[in-house]
Order: C-alpha cells, then structure tokens, then sequence
C-alpha cells in the first residue's frame, strides 16, 4: 500500500485561524495472548499504516492508558479494540467502564465466543462498535471499519 499524504483539514482556515495539525489516528490494542497480540498489530500496521499503535496487555492497563491521556490532555486514542477474554478486568467489563468514562472514539471488541451465546451478547452491549471474531474473516471486518 503506498503512502498517501494527509487529507485537508475540514476545518477552513484563515491567516489568523491555521487549521489543526493533521495526526494519524491513535489506537490501543488490548490483547494478552502475546503472538496473537504481535500478529494483529502486524496486521493493522500493514493494512493501516497510519494507524499509532499502542500496546496494553489487560484491562487494567487500557483504563489507565486512557486515563492518563486523558488527564494529559494529550490525544485521546481513536479506536480502542479489546479482547473479551483478557485477565483481570475482561472485555465487557472494559468496554463498560471506557464508555462510562467518556470513551467516544471506536471500540471494537475481538472474542471467541460463538454468536448467540450469552458471554458475546454482554459483550456487544456493553458499548462496542464492531464485535468480530478472532478469525482471518473478523480481522478484516476490523480493517475495514477502519
């Protein structure tokens, strides 16, 4: 994929009013299963070369990545994606707390779980944009809604 330039800002700009700084989105990647984890960020970093990839390892850590760059004030993360099965704190019960703490970029949830079944249906509403499975079909749906 070759590198394309930054799209224009879609703010109109004036001498005294620049337009904001064009920045690659930023987004978290919650995984524990560390080949997994490597091989997902491969993925995206390929498909979506753009894309800033910051790497946590449970939910815990994602709460307090996003809280600390919230109290920053730097760039909040973009697109959060979240596995539902992490240790400590899980997917559903992440994804609940990042939307209740303000979380309103995209949260993509990966699982395992089959659908129907009652551990993906908490999961889904628990403010996930996109829930896909952890298949090569799941992570090109991810890629795509990016």
């Amino acid at each position: 994929r070759a590198w394309h330039a930054p799209p224009p800002s879609p703010v109109a700009s004036t001498p005294d009013c620049p337009p904001p700084p064009w920045r690659p989105p930023s987004s978290t990647r919650l995984k524990d299963d560390p080949m997994l984890r490597l091989t997902i960020s491969f993925q995206l970093a390929s498909e979506v070369p753009a894309l800033a990839l910051y790497q946590v390892t449970d939910g815990i850590e994602a709460l307090e990545a996003y809280t600390r760059r919230i109290e920053a004030e730097s760039n909040p993360f973009d697109v959060i994606v979240l596995d539902n099965q992490m240790p400590n704190l899980d997917g559903t019960q992440t994804a609940a707390m990042l939307r209740s703490r303000g979380f309103i970029g995209l949260l993509i949830g990966l699982t395992g779980d089959p659908k129907g079944s009652d551990a993906r249906a908490a999961f889904e509403a628990a403010g996930l944009d996109l829930c896909a499975d952890k298949t090569s079909a799941g992570l090109h749906s991810v890629i795509e809604r990016l």
